[in-house]
Order: C-alpha cells, then structure tokens, then sequence
C-alpha cells in the first residue's frame, strides 16, 4: 500500500499497540468483506454458470462451509460480537 502523506514526512503513529483497536479491526473486516464482493475467492471457489460452461463468480456456500471447517469466523456474521484478535488474524490468514 502507497504511504500517506503523513507516512512519508515523519507523521506514523509509534507500532506499540498489543492488540487491534476497534478502527483496525473494523477495517480488516471490511476489506475481507470487499474482497468476497468483488470475487477475489472465485478462484478457489468457482460457481459455475447455469449453462455449465463458465466462471461465473465464487461459489459462497463452498467458501463458508470451508471456513467453518477451519473455524474461521465468517465476517458479516461479526456485527452481533467482538471476535477475538487472534480470530481477526485467522480470517486474514485464510484469506
């Protein structure tokens, strides 16, 4: 990712932080979530087309039941609880 302006003249906050701060944790979530939208997994997951004979984008079913067999946590589904850091550093891992 391209530095900020702030980055690039002396403006970084110091890395110190022992755990994700609700801003970062949001973000993560957010860009895994974008990624799923933008069929970055499709790959790995293909749904074929109806006429059997294309890609047609990320089968969701096969990614979240893979998911759920690693016990990775699916990332809309975190609204209703605060998932751990190191459930944060899973998805992103798996990702």
């Amino acid at each position: 990712m391209k530095k900020l302006f702030t980055e690039r003249n002396g403006g970084t906050k110091p890395r110190i932080a022992e755990v994700l701060d609700e801003n970062t944790r949001k973000a993560l979530l957010t860009l895994i979530c974008a990624r799923m939208d933008e069929e970055w997994f499709g790959l790995s997951f293909p749904d074929k087309c109806a006429d059997g004979y294309a890609y047609a984008g990320t089968d969701l079913r096969k990614l979240k039941a893979t998911m759920d067999g690693y016990g990775v946590l699916w990332p809309s589904q975190v609204e209703d609880n605060n998932p751990l850091d190191g459930q944060i550093f899973d998805l992103v891992e798996f990702s």
